[in-house]
């Protein structure tokens, strides 16, 4: 792929202890096998002589925002930077989110898809955006691509999702998604997406991942997964583990919603 594109993955300081973790995952999935992507992580302060050399060695930038400042204003100033100026499409994650598996023939298919037919806005992590009808009505059809509903409240969700440069600042230039939270972007980023084709979802995950950290605590499993994977120990820091009734529920919560995701009319999912 001659095409330019940037990995963007959305952190702050009070993440860094991730960062090994992250990392790690990425150069073993990633890094070292796709050489045509730079790769970016952002945060709100300069971080350590350790942490530089992190990220350098494992080819990695660093972005840095202002400090106390919303979680979508941060990722405004972010996407508006002039070293981002050259990309002609930005790809986002977030720092909690380890990679265990990744297909690069998967990746390369569905970006020159993307690229080569100028869509906007591609996943490359399914998210249950193609339902077990849609699966089963491309048996026949065969498109190397979905095309997510127009009804899909989770249109234009951000995990592991690759957007045409010009016209994901476009978007962002709405006021009403200024000074959000995470979860307040997800649900208003949609309103400002056109109705047109374009927006598209791989059928087969490209990558799987754990998440690692949920509402600041670590999931157990997914980490000694994941430290299994990239062979580093996490150092807690001051970080807790999630509590069993917390962990059950959490399963409980992510497993119900895959399923009704499955079975239920994309248009319901307003919450």
């Amino acid at each position: 792929m001659s095409n330019k594109i940037c990995f963007i993955i959305l952190s702050h300081s009070s993440y860094t202890d991730i960062w090994e973790l992250l990392i790690k995952s990425y150069k073993e999935k990633l890094t070292d096998n796709i050489k045509n992507i730079d790769f970016y992580i952002t945060s709100d302060s300069d971080v350590s002589r350790k942490d530089k050399a992190l990220l350098n060695e494992n080819h990695f930038n660093l972005l840095l925002y202002k400090k106390d400042i919303s979680w979508s204003d941060a990722l405004i100033e972010i996407v508006s930077k002039n070293e981002l100026n050259n990309y002609n499409q930005m790809l986002f994650s977030f720092d909690d989110l380890i990679i265990t598996k990744f297909s690069e023939i998967k990746f390369e298919q569905a970006i020159n898809e993307m690229v080569s037919n100028n869509y906007k806005y591609l996943k490359i992590y399914n998210s249950s955006h193609v339902n077990i009808w849609g699966k089963l009505f491309n048996l026949i059809k065969k498109d190397p691509l979905y095309e997510i509903s127009k009804l899909d409240s989770y249109r234009g969700n951000l995990v592991f999702s690759c957007w045409n440069t010009t016209f994901f600042k476009n978007i962002l230039n709405n006021k009403e998604l200024t000074n959000l939270s995470p979860w307040q972007f997800e649900q208003q980023i949609n309103k400002f997406i056109d109705n047109d084709n374009g927006y598209k979802c791989v059928f087969s995950n490209v990558l799987e991942y754990e998440n690692v950290i949920i509402k600041g605590k670590v999931h157990e499993k997914a980490l000694r997964k994941s430290e299994n994977i990239t062979q580093v120990n996490y150092d807690m820091n001051n970080r807790e583990f999630m509590s069993n009734k917390e962990t059950l529920i959490y399963t409980m919560k992510l497993y119900i919603f895959k399923v009704f995701r499955q079975i239920i009319p994309h248009r319901l999912f307003l919450f």
